[in-house]
């Protein structure tokens, strides 16, 4: 993607209505239905511009990657 594409993800994702649902959506599904050892070890593939990030952290130390470079100077 373009990078003008990234930067207008990461400008929306804490108030557009998608990215904040998804988010929402994404952490009582894992809250309900994972049962995560303390302390453990998350890996998101594709982490876009990190976005997901704050939330991932409640559940455990998280690590990402992210194959655009663009996205991921922003993350």
């Amino acid at each position: 993607m373009e990078r003008a594409v990234f930067d207008r993800m990461a400008e929306q994702d804490e108030v557009h209505w998608w990215y904040v649902a998804r988010r929402r959506i994404l952490h009582d599904l894992i809250a309900r239905e994972v049962e995560l050892p303390e302390g453990a070890r998350i890996l998101e593939i594709g982490c876009g511009t990190g976005h997901n990030f704050a939330m991932l952290r409640e559940f455990g130390r998280l690590d990402a990657i992210e194959v655009d470079s663009e996205a991921r100077a922003l993350a």
